[in-house]
């Protein structure tokens, strides 16, 4: 039966590693522990259980039953995973981020008089992205200086360590198509 097999197969996988199984530092099995980590152990418990049962009164029916209850908690225990696993394939804004104290952060640094065009979006599991376009507050405005500020910014408060900036002088934003009065941001 297939519960014999997975009895078999479980107990020679703990004998051969003793800390089956081993959590790594991938960006998706890092969403795992330890909630789903107790689901895995649940259904290895399941699988001994049903082979268990199986052998000792022979019910044939238990192998099915035990893999529905398996696969019922392997739904439950992963249903948000793929959820946020949909957010990120579609680019949406990271949960951990509030783009609109993005927004103030941005608009108080100094140099900066305006903020539009701005996009977060998830690059993986564990690095976020941003794009904006900031207008200075006057033409001549210290560039580097404003840049380095916002890369530092956001990396500090929100761990955004990929951002692309534009910046805009006073002069040439009030010509550029994404402003929001153009109801393009």
């Amino acid at each position: 039966s297939n519960s014999s097999i997975g009895i078999l197969l479980l107990v020679c996988l703990a004998a051969h590693d003793p800390e089956f199984p081993r959590w790594t530092s991938s960006s998706v099995e890092l969403l795992l522990p330890p909630r789903q980590s107790r689901g895995v152990s649940l259904g290895r418990l399941g699988v001994v259980i049903g082979g268990a049962l199986y052998l000792w009164k022979g019910y044939p029916w238990i192998d099915p039953a035990m893999s529905l209850l398996i696969a019922a908690v392997i739904v439950v225990g992963t249903w948000n995973l793929f959820r946020q696993s949909l957010h990120l394939l579609f680019d949406g804004v990271p949960e951990s981020i509030d783009l609109a104290a993005v927004r103030q952060l941005l608009l108080g640094l100094p140099g900066v008089s305006e903020v539009h065009d701005l996009h977060v979006w998830a690059m993986g599991t564990s690095q976020n992205a941003l794009t904006a376009h900031l207008v200075l507050t006057d033409e001549g405005a210290d560039l580097a200086a404003v840049l380095r500020g916002a890369e530092h910014e956001l990396h500090e408060h929100f761990e955004i360590r990929h951002a692309t900036l534009q910046l805009e002088t006073p002069a040439y934003a009030r010509q550029c198509g994404l402003r929001a009065e153009r109801r393009c941001a």
